[in-house]
């Protein structure tokens, strides 16, 4: 179970990372990086809130919605270097 969670927080990395750099070279960084650290914290906010026996896919998909905000993070933050 542990690599197919793993996969699908990489498929939310794959999805929006390219999408969020491109735009962010065209709108600016400073928005995308704010939206993908909220979008985070409202992701480890629905892990909490998950239940001692949850279903998977509602698992994966709160985790790949933190894969989906941290693509678009990680790329904000390696242009800006």
């Amino acid at each position: 179970m542990g690599r197919y969670l793993y996969d699908t927080f990489q498929c939310g990395i794959l999805l929006l990372g390219p999408l969020s750099g491109r735009l962010s070279d065209r709108y600016g960084a400073r928005y995308f990086a704010t939206i993908a650290m909220i979008l985070t914290a409202v992701g480890f906010f629905l892990l909490l809130l998950l239940p001692v026996n949850f279903k998977y896919p509602m698992f994966a998909l709160v985790i790949f919605l933190d894969g989906l905000s941290m693509g678009m993070f990680m790329l904000q933050t390696r242009r800006q270097s």
